[in-house]
């Protein structure tokens, strides 16, 4: 009977593994995922004539405020109790700065056309107290979105920010400009108790420096932005 030989067999074909290809990140991703490792101890903010209580947790509220660090770590009734007060702003407005603290985001509710300008200007007020720049940049940033998007300007926030902001303040400037390019002309009628005498009093001085340039309607928001470390 014949023999059969088997026949040597060729190498298995080797597919090669794709180098991995390296990571690249936008250069618009400047926000840095929050560090959720060892969170610590709590602190108790006591929120709005209603004196609600919310936990934060003090790593994310003193890292972001100098001013919430300085209250919490010294000498201070805050520092001695863990706890600070704020009577003078609102549930939804302090969601949105514990918002802030734990994703650098402001995604959350901002109530649709009438509240979102009041509320966003809430808390532009709030991160100035709390010396927050970053937070106030993007918090007027949205509410110039939120203008565009709704074709309104949140007049209901008028009083507010002028009785906690000073002469110049960016967020003035930003309502001023608002009201003199983008409001509608019955909102003035409609409306006018909404107005602050010395909100009026710088709407006519801008209608009047722009009546003198013959100024063209224009918007630059880092006009309206401040200095951030």
């Amino acid at each position: 009977m014949a023999s059969h030989r088997t026949l040597p067999q060729p190498p298995p074909t080797l597919t090669p593994t794709p180098t991995p290809k390296p990571l690249i990140i936008s250069p618009s991703s400047t926000l840095i995922d929050p560090d959720f490792s060892d969170l610590g101890e709590v602190v108790t903010f006591i929120i709005g004539p209603s004196k609600k209580k919310f936990l934060v947790h003090k790593k994310f509220a003193c890292k972001h405020s100098p001013v919430l660090k300085a209250a919490f770590t010294g000498t201070f009734i805050e520092g001695q109790t863990q706890t600070y007060t704020l009577e003078d702003t609102t549930e939804k407005v302090f969601n949105l700065l514990v918002q802030w603290f734990y994703t650098q985001k402001l995604d959350g509710d901002l109530s649709g056309a009438f509240d979102s300008g009041d509320n966003l200007a809430r808390l532009w007020v709030l991160a100035e107290r709390f010396l927050i720049p970053r937070l106030q940049n993007l918090a007027i940033d949205r509410l110039e979105e939120k203008r565009t998007e709704y074709k309104c300007v949140g007049l209901s926030a008028l009083q507010h920010v002028w009785d906690n902001t000073t002469h110049g303040s960016p967020l003035r400037r930003l309502f001023i400009h608002q009201c003199v390019w983008n409001l509608n002309p019955d909102a003035y009628h409609s409306s006018i108790n909404k107005f602050p005498k010395q909100v009026l009093a710088e709407i006519c001085f801008l209608l009047r420096e722009n009546a003198k340039s013959n100024a063209k309607y224009s918007r630059n928001m880092a006009d309206f932005h401040v200095k951030e470390d």
